[in-house]
């Protein structure tokens, strides 16, 4: 399991970037008793949801003790204080042991018989970790316990930390409260009210079942797990490392690939990555020998319906909507898992892809995050932890959108219409994929940018990177707007963007020497990713995307070749001349009349 977080590599190489040593020395603090205690809040039908907020409080005085009850993500939700007398609580929970903790690395680690929490924030005023324990054998019951960061104890530079001995090695849901500046015009959007997931969250909990409405309103929060053995992948293992130029690939949903009922799988594996290890023998009789997956990060299906508006009938099937960029979707593990079998049932897929000769790429979405804007925000993590760190933002602190969504309001019904027959047809046939490039701008409401070359999110990109080709062995990834990658915190094109010029990065040679892939977007017709075809001569032009890659290079997906081919293998009329522009290298796109482009089959 993840005992280790990011083997090969660490945070520590890079502290420097975001976190400076303090001024001061001084003695690393005993572990200390933390007198804690609990009074829970009662569920309620107007406050649904799986994590329900508890009343709580930090007794270090013995002396009265403030309660704050509210509901974690709910913004219309206002807290309320209350006063009580500390015998009044009869409820209480066992004592934490607490220190300093350890700046390095970020999200959770096992050290010295605890688990060290580490958070950036750079611009935060107030920290406070809240965790929630399985004292009653069940993780959802506890409530969650607070405990503050002291400022000069727990924090070292721009990272807050802390230690806890003994705390359980598994089963503990977490979250952040951060309190910070309210200057909105100066790019900050803090909440203290809302409990924050961790970006280095390596699992994220939340409902069980995919679209099930009856937890439509259930939050999300980290978890770990140091207890479970390493994932066990064979001694006869190998990854098949697959050429280039020999690639088919097929590109699905992971869910809508099997969900329905014509898959012929169990119920209970419908939809799962169990569920699509049954169908590789359908693969191998098409001759695919590479899967891309669209998103597998943790995503919230139901974030349309968490607000009154014009798209609250819809589900997000598709997952361009990313909530955490480390942790694998936890309901498309089979039977409602959670978690922790989703990571382990992930791991199983891309085994048994590999055993079947198949390689595996990860459709990632590293420009934009589920938050929306500042009209229906989401929060759920960056926005509250540092907005003005983790999303670009204009001289007035307005968030700044270059993800290409479109206004619901101005798309026309038509369009509308249009989308959600095709989403209809796409779960009918698990022989019909790569209808994503039909999804209109209206199934996105990112409104945000994520500041891609902020040292600390270029990081964050990296680790998240690494994390999946090291713990879950992805041969590729396919990366979703990647022209946001090339951009400055202002929104501006840059000549040599950080995040891609990756030598001056040091990026460990693990990526190339496991064979790893990196897929660009060419930004054709294609209207998921319509905003590239508009970005094409301002960030780039099919054949200017040459940045130096000494340890690997970029491949580039022409959607035109894909789609001009498979109206040819239709009958479509007049295809004739597209076909043969295609086969020889598509001039007209790059531009020149001899190149090397990658142009790989794509399974229709």
């Amino acid at each position: 399991m993840l005992h280790h977080p990011l083997p090969f590599y660490s945070n520590s190489s890079k502290f420097h970037i975001y976190a400076s040593a303090l001024s001061h020395t001084f003695d690393p603090s005993p572990a200390h008793d933390m007198g804690l205690k609990l009074c829970k809040k009662a569920c309620s039908s107007s406050n649904p949801g799986r994590f329900s907020k508890a009343c709580l409080a930090l007794d270090s005085t013995r002396g009265s003790v403030s309660h704050k009850t509210s509901n974690a993500y709910d913004q219309r939700a206002q807290g309320r204080v209350l006063e009580e007398e500390a015998p009044q609580i009869t409820e209480t929970t066992p004592s934490l042991k607490t220190s300093q903790g350890q700046a390095s690395p970020l999200g959770v680690s096992e050290v010295d018989n605890g688990i060290n929490f580490a958070i950036f924030s750079q611009h935060a005023t107030a920290v406070t970790l809240c965790l929630s324990l399985p004292i009653r054998g069940d993780s959802l019951d506890g409530g969650m316990i607070e405990l503050p960061l002291d400022p000069h104890v727990n924090k070292t530079g721009d990272i807050w930390h802390m230690h806890i001995k003994d705390l359980p090695r598994s089963n503990v849901l977490y979250g952040y409260r951060i309190d910070g500046p309210q200057g909105w015009n100066q790019g900050h959007r803090f909440d203290k009210n809302t409990v924050l997931i961790d970006p280095y969250a390596k699992l994220v909990d939340g409902r069980r079942y995919f679209g099930d409405s009856s937890e439509k309103l259930s939050k999300f929060l980290g978890t770990y797990d140091f207890d479970t053995l390493p994932f066990d992948w064979g001694e006869n293992y190998k990854l098949p490392n697959i050429p280039e130029k020999d690639l088919v690939v097929y590109e699905m949903n992971v869910r809508a690939f099997t969900a329905d009922e014509s898959s012929g799988l169990d119920p209970d594996i419908r939809g799962s990555y169990l569920g699509l290890i049954e169908k590789i023998p359908h693969l191998l009789e098409l001759g695919v020998n590479a899967v891309e997956l669209l998103p597998v990060f943790e995503f919230d299906e139901f974030e349309f319906q968490r607000r009154p508006n014009p798209r609250d009938h819809m589900v997000n099937t598709w997952g361009y909507s990313t909530i955490n960029f480390f942790s694998p979707m936890s309901r498309y593990a089979s039977g409602g898992g959670g978690p922790l079998k989703a990571l382990w049932e992930f791991k199983e897929m891309v085994k048994a892809l590999h055993g079947a000769g198949i390689e595996v790429i990860l459709d990632v979405v590293y420009n934009h995050t589920n938050e929306a804007d500042d009209n229906y925000p989401y929060t759920t993590s960056f926005r509250g932890i540092d907005n003005k760190v983790y999303y670009m933002v204009d001289s007035n602190g307005q968030l700044l959108n270059f993800s290409g969504c479109a206004d619901f309001e101005k798309v026309p019904w038509s369009r509308n219409q249009r989308c959600r027959d095709i989403i209809i047809y796409y779960y009918r046939s698990s022989m019909l994929i790569l209808m994503r490039f039909l999804r209109c701008s209206i199934l996105s409401s990112s409104g945000n940018t994520l500041n891609c070359n902020h040292p600390v999110v270029m990081e964050l990109i990296l680790d998240s990177l690494r994390h999946w080709v090291v713990e879950y062995h992805v041969d590729g990834f396919r990366f979703d707007l990647a022209s946001a990658l090339c951009r400055g915190s202002d929104g501006s094109p840059l000549s040599a963007p950080p995040l891609i010029r990756v030598r001056d990065l040091q990026l460990p040679k693990m990526l190339p020497y496991l064979g790893v892939k990196l897929f660009q977007n060419l930004g054709t017709v294609e209207a998921f990713i319509l905003l590239e075809v508009f970005q094409i001569g301002t960030v780039w032009s099919p054949t200017s995307f040459t940045y130096e890659l000494p340890l690997c290079r970029w491949a580039e997906w022409n959607g035109k070749y894909r789609d001009d081919l498979r109206r040819f293998i239709k009958g479509d009329p007049g295809m004739k001349g597209s076909l043969a522009t295609r086969v020889s290298g598509s001039a007209d796109l790059y531009r020149v009349s001899v190149i090397d482009v990658m142009s790989s089959d794509v399974v229709n």
